[in-house]
């Protein structure tokens, strides 16, 4: 049975489990961040950048497991500034090629969703790039794409790729009003 969970603490070995998962994801054309023809050390360090964060409050990291192993993770970002601390930004939801297909990403993303309006957030956005159905993943989860930047996205040779941006209203979801 899959496990989906805010992170409060991440325990010895997490560091890898998810430098493994990134790998795997990116390494399967996942797009988070990486091409398959990134150096390894380049996903290692982003871990390693990405757990300070977390470690430091400014990123909540909600994780998917069966038992021990790592099926996938979400990032949820609330903004830092008074102006816009209503608002908030998922990044980098990975899930397993394994477990792609099983409700995994969309468990996560719920589960992230649901975290911002408790914490009193009421618009979360996200950026996905074009040409691998995820518009469509989204869409189908209540989210609205607010616009796209042509060929931002560069994954080799003349493979450029649109930045998709989507917002979720959170209004409809239960609200808090402390983080």
């Amino acid at each position: 049975m899959t496990r989906v969970e805010l992170a409060r603490t991440l325990g010895d070995g997490f560091a890898e489990r998810l430098t493994a998962l990134w790998t795997e994801v990116t390494e399967s054309g996942g797009a988070v961040g990486f091409t398959a023809a990134d150096d390894p050390e380049l996903i290692r360090s982003a871990t390693d950048a990405v757990l300070a964060a977390v470690a430091e409050g400014q990123e909540l990291l909600f994780t998917a497991h069966e038992q021990e192993r790592l099926l996938g993770v979400v990032f949820l970002v609330p903004a830092d500034v008074p102006a816009v601390q209503h608002r908030g930004e998922v990044r980098r939801l990975m899930v397993s090629p394994a477990a792609q297909g099983l409700g995994v990403g969309g468990a996560l993303l719920n589960a992230a969703v649901t975290h911002a309006g408790e914490i009193g957030l009421r618009t979360v956005s996200l950026g996905v790039r074009s040409g691998d159905g995820l518009e469509r993943f989204y869409t189908e989860h209540g989210w609205t794409e607010r616009g796209r930047w042509p060929g931002a996205v560069h994954l080799g040779d003349e493979d450029y790729r649109d930045e998709v941006w989507f917002t979720i209203d959170l209004t409809g979801y239960p609200q808090r009003t402390s983080r």
